[in-house]
This record gives structure tokens, sequence and C-alpha cells, in this order.
């Protein structure tokens, strides 16, 4: 480092004994500057007079700036940089663009101390002072959430916005605890903040691993808007990688789910929260989904017979769904009921809190071990209903509502059933061909085709 700054006033020293119109170079390890005044001498105006230019190179990256200085062509000096002669106008200039050359390189090595990308954008907004320091992380984070509210129905799921509360909070209780402070600079954002709010997520806040980097990649979303905006010269994530765990996705059985299906249940809460999760296990839609449900998204399909087309909550996606025997038994059951008819929807769905909360009771009572939430629904009919009964990937996968078929792959785990079902196939085969009891056993050869 020593070394650096010597080399640094070296080229200083050298610059201003070959004239200071000369470009200053000032290297780092990783980073170069170059200041340049010259004369635009296409824009003459009226009175005879060019424009003063400064121009910033940063690693090759240029960024000019208008000095708002007029002077004579004939009174430029190119090789120097600087206006001839000692008039006071000259003077005024010369000062002037002595100042601009300090005021730009004292900035550059302010940036370079503290580890900043600099570019020659940067640059340029910090000579004109437009340069934004010192932007609250936490306030921007709540900037974004009241921005991500108002969309709330139209792009955005209410589910995404509760999340991104959530992670604001645990932002919030980490500043307060690591720190005790309530906001902080994003230049204050480094490498280090990231691993420890991470710790923090699963030390403090008992978070897995794929809980605490859906915290850490909504904090990311925020800190990337920074960036773009030229708020922060560095990305602070740069380094940070970390994988998603990979996750088993639960499901229901096929005799779970007749269990659940047949079950004669008395409580009515739990009994109309079953009906309507048994409706999801047999059209795959997300709580969101059935949640909305209105009489307009039952149609007629190419077949003649009823489907759903609904319009994903969370990915907008359009999603179209045979309607089975199951689904359209359950709608006609809660035809005519009346909390769901005041609201013009199919199904009278409580909250999300309180149906997986009953869920669980309903699990109880069926005597089913594994646990119940809405979102196993959709498991079920990915796996159960359709994909274990040869159903096509593609086809589940348009009736998900799914973007890419990549996220559909999660659901087409092969399973024991299935695979049961297919090798008996093949020992029937192998079995068939095997000699009877008091005869020779003959094992198949393949045949040589050569």
């Amino acid at each position: 480092m020593l070394l650096l700054i010597v080399f640094k006033a070296i080229l200083i020293k050298v610059n201003y004994a070959n004239g200071p119109g000369h470009p200053f170079i000032s290297v780092t390890m990783t980073q170069n500057l170059a200041i340049l005044f010259w004369l635009q001498r296409s824009k003459l105006n009226k009175r005879g007079k060019c424009p003063i230019y400064i121009r910033i190179t940063v690693d090759g990256g240029r960024a000019g700036i208008a000095s708002g200085k007029w002077i004579e062509p004939e009174r430029w000096n190119p090789n120097s940089g600087r206006v001839r002669g000692n008039s006071e106008e000259a003077k005024a200039i010369n000062e002037f663009l002595r100042k601009s050359w300090a005021k730009i390189t004292s900035q550059f090595d302010k940036f370079t101390e503290h580890e900043k990308l600099v570019t020659a954008t940067l640059m340029k907004k910090a000579f004109l002072g437009k340069l934004e320091q010192k932007k609250p992380l936490v306030e921007l984070f709540e900037n974004h959430n009241k921005r991500l509210e108002t969309l709330v129905g139209n792009q955005y799921a209410s589910g995404t916005y509760k999340r991104y509360k959530v992670s604001l909070n645990h932002l919030k209780s980490f500043l307060e605890k690591q720190y005790n402070i309530s906001d902080i600079s994003l230049t204050e954002l480094d490498f280090k903040f990231i691993t420890d709010y991470e710790y923090y997520l699963h030390n403090d806040k008992g978070c897995g691993t794929n809980a605490a980097l859906k915290h850490i990649q909504n904090l990311r979303k925020i800190v990337n808007n920074a960036v773009d905006n030229d708020w922060l010269a560095k990305d602070p994530f740069s380094r940070f990688k970390r994988a998603r765990e990979q996750t088993k996705r639960g499901f229901l059985t096929e005799s779970e789910l007749e269990k659940i299906y047949d079950k004669g249940i008395d409580i009515a809460r739990v009994a109309q929260v079953r009906d309507i999760f048994v409706f999801a296990c047999y059209t795959g839609l997300s709580y969101s989904d059935v949640a909305k449900l209105t009489p307009d998204n039952i149609v007629k399909g190419i077949d003649g017979h009823d489907w759903i087309s609904i319009d994903r909550t969370k990915t907008d996606e359009k999603s179209s769904i045979p309607l089975m025997d199951p689904a359209l038994k359950t709608i006609n059951k809660y035809k005519n009921h009346p909390e769901a008819n005041n609201k013009g929807l199919v199904f009278p769905v409580i909250s999300n809190q309180k149906t997986n909360l009953y869920l669980k009771e309903l699990a109880e009572i069926c005597g089913i071990k594994k646990r119940l939430s809405f979102h196993l629904a959709r498991h079920t009919f990915a796996t159960t209903v359709t994909l274990n009964n040869h159903v096509s990937i593609e086809s589940v996968s348009k009736m998900l509502g799914h973007k890419s078929i990549k996220t559909t792959e999660i659901y087409a785990k092969i399973l024991d059933t299935r695979v049961a079902e297919d090798m008996k196939k093949v020992k029937d085969k192998f079995n068939s061909e095997v000699c009877t009891e008091g005869s020779e056993t003959a094992i198949p050869v393949p045949t040589n085709r050569n």
C-alpha cells in the first residue's frame, strides 16, 4: 500500500512537471483515472468562443462534463489544457480548471480508499454534486414495501407483500441487536454485514437454509435497486454465493386422500375446510386461487365438459383444469351457500391461517400422520392425482399454471407405487416366459441380431 501511494505521488509530480493540462493518471491495484480538459471547437458561438469540456476516464469508460467556461480558440493551449495569457479572464478560468482537477482526484482517492468500484459516471455525479450518499437502507425498504402494497391484487399476491414485511422486520431486529441502531447507510453494507445477517436469521430467528436465503434475496432486491440508481458504487452481494437445499415435496397418497374424502365429520368448520381442501387436491389450485374463484371461472372446455379457467394470482399465468367428479360435487355442494353467494364466490373460504389450523385438526380426526397444509393439496394433485396416473408432465404444467416446465419437474419425482406398477409389467412378461414347475427353467436370452 505504501508503494502504491508513492507511485501515485510520483505520477502527480511528473504530470505537474510536464504541464497540468496533460492527463492526470492515478493507478490503484484495480482502477485507473484520467482527466483531460479540452476545447469543443465545433460549438463556436456568435461571440467567437468555444466551450471548455472536462473528460473523466476510468478504466476506459468516459464521461464528459461541460465546465460552463468559454474561450476564443486561439487563446487555448491544447498542450497544457489551459488558457494562454495573464488576463483576469485567463487567470479565473485556469484557477477553475485547477480546482476542478483537484476536486476530481480527491474524490477518486476517497472512493478507492473505501474500496469502492469507481466508474466515470459515478465520478461525474460526484463532481456535479449529484451523488446521493448515505441513503438509509430501512427507509428504502419501507418505501419499496409501500409501493408493493399498492400493487397487491394487480402485479403481486398478498402473500408476497406479507413476506417482504416479515423480511423488513427481521432486518430491523438485526440492526437493533447487532448495532443498536434503527437504520444504516447503504455505504456501510459489505460482505461481513450480509454474512452476519445470515447468521442472525439462522441463530436468532430459527430460519432454515431456504427461509434465510429468501429473506436475504428480498434484501438483495433493495440493494440491487440502489446499485442500479448509482446510490451504491459496489454491490456488497458480489461475493455472496449460497445454494438452496433440495426439499422433499410432501403429498397425500391415494388411500390417505380417500380417507379424508370419505370421513364423516361432525364439526362444521372442519368439514367445510375439508371440502375445500379436497377440491384443491383434485384441481391443483393454490389457496389464493381457490379464495378468489368465481362462477365465471367455471367454463365449458374443449371437450364440452366443465373446466376451471383462471389467471393464477402468483404468476398471472393462465391455468385451465378439467373438473373431475369429486371437484364438481364440492362445487355443487356450496352452490347456494349464502356467504359465498354474497361475495360472488364459489366457496366460503376463511383465512389461510385458520384454514391451516383446522387442517391440523382434520389430520387428527382422520388419523393422518402427515402435517396437513393447504399447499399440500397442490402437491397431491401434481403427484398422486395426475403424474402417478400417467398424465404427461406437459399437461400437469399447464394445469398448474407454471411459467416453466422446470418448476413442474420438482413434483415429478418417481413414486414407489409408480415403480411397482411399471415393474409389474416387466415381471409379468418374464414370468410368462419361465417354464412351469417340473420342466426345465428357461431364462429368456436376447436374440442375437447380428
